[in-house]
């Protein structure tokens, strides 16, 4: 029968270990010194020969999930990395359980460790794969606010995240909104952020609340960070890329290397998109100075018009209509024009020119006297200034106008004094 089980374990990739805490023995199965690389005749099992074994990167975080699982009995339940005596690096996942005396202390741990070396290489190139596919989707992209927000959704998905964000320098950010602003009303947590982006670096920690340059003022949530710098092509931070999970231990050195991995392209496609912006943004400035330029040949062109009209002898009233109708051609919206003569001896206005309004409009206007509340143009004349009316419908200087001008389609005066 343990014949039978060690072969389970060894086909499995499983093995068993337990830990006396008390005594400090650990036992291992068979196929656990096979994972290990080592003799289980010429050696002997122990905390301090597991740690040694550890990746260094991986240490601290397996020695405090051991004590956390000693100190506050949480679930032992991690991936480290291990390095063999030939050298070669494994990847194991290892769930373990603490069994206590009747007055609660500590006893054993036992528990099971998978080599899942194998499943993690796998993982990494379809990760691989989908961090190129991403990344590819990202330059179709050039409007950057989009672009901003599906960074950020990116990443939240690609590292399992709880709550991401992508916090720009000088602009809007992309992702949980909420999130972003919690970490920007943490000034500890945002400059130690911003710090370490400026100098190129990414923060990961498996608990912030472990860390005192971290934890004043960060949201209670925030328990595992993973903060990686968005740098463009010439070195500028740009901003980064934050994400976060209430849980510990929830990034890895693999996720971080995969998010920056990702920040990488992000950054190619946020400086394509706002090279795309600038151009986009000069097209415009260009074409609004062809339009301009444009307009100020045309009114240049009806101004010799006029001249040449005045320096012919034309009539007047020819003369004033052509200033008219290029004032109406310029201007926007349905603008309509007249010129109203002043007859000083009578005190009254003459039609002048009016090419667009309704001839019984100038018609019924045509002497009228000027006054204090006459309409825009007749106060205008009398009052010696600028006349704006916003609603011929409402105003008093309409009052004996009023079913003139609306019957005929005007809404609003401005008369001024020549």
């Amino acid at each position: 029968a343990l014949a039978t089980l060690a072969d389970a374990q060894r086909l499995a990739s499983v093995g068993t270990w337990e830990w006396d805490v008390v005594g400090g023995e650990v036992r291992w199965s068979r196929e656990l010194f096979h994972q290990y690389g080592r003799d289980p005749d010429s050696f002997t099992p122990s905390y301090e020969g597991f740690i040694a074994q550890v990746i260094e990167e991986d240490r601290p975080r397996v020695q405090e999930a051991l004590r956390r699982a000693l100190e506050e009995g949480r679930e032992y339940a991690l991936e480290l990395r291990i390095r063999r005596p030939d050298g070669a690096v494994r990847v194991q996942q290892t769930l373990g359980r603490l069994e206590r005396d009747d007055a609660g202390r500590p006893l054993r741990m036992f528990g099971t460790t998978q080599d899942i070396t194998e499943r993690k290489r796998l993982e990494e190139e379809r990760l691989g794969d989908t961090v190129h596919r991403i990344a590819a989707s990202f330059a179709h992209e050039l409007e950057e606010g989009r672009l901003v927000a599906r960074i950020a959704d990116e990443a939240v998905s690609l590292a399992a995240a709880a709550s991401g964000a992508l916090v720009m320098d000088g602009a809007d950010c992309g992702g949980d909104v909420a999130f972003a602003e919690a970490i920007e009303a943490a000034p500890a947590l945002r400059e130690a952020l911003r710090a370490a982006w400026r100098a190129g670096e990414s923060v990961r920690r498996d608990d912030v609340g472990a860390d005192a340059a971290l934890a004043e003022g960060a949201p209670a949530s925030l328990v595992s960070l993973l903060a990686v710098p968005i740098r463009s092509r010439t070195g500028e931070v740009l901003g980064g890329l934050v994400l976060g999970h209430p849980r510990p231990g929830r990034f890895t050195a693999r996720v971080e290397r995969l998010i920056a991995g990702l920040t990488a392209q992000a950054a190619v496609a946020l400086d394509n998109a706002r090279l795309y912006g600038k151009v986009r943004q000069g097209q415009e400035a260009a074409q609004l100075a062809r339009a301009e330029a444009e307009r100020t040949a045309s009114i240049l062109a009806d101004q010799r018009s006029a001249l040449e009209q005045i320096a012919s002898g034309a009539p007047l009233a020819s003369t004033l209509e052509t200033l008219i109708e290029s004032i109406e051609r310029h201007a926007d919206g349905a603008l309509r024009g007249s010129v109203l003569l002043f007859d000083a001896e009578a005190r009254v206005l003459r039609h002048g020119a009016a090419p667009s309004l309704p001839p019984a409009y100038n018609a019924a206007i045509d002497g009228v006297a000027i006054g204090p509340a006459v309409g825009s143009c007749g106060t205008a004349a009398h009052d010696d200034r600028e006349v704006l009316v916003v609603d011929i419908e409402t105003d008093p200087l309409w009052a004996d106008y009023r079913y003139l001008a609306l019957g005929h389609g005007l809404r609003a005066c401005w008369s001024t004094p020549i």
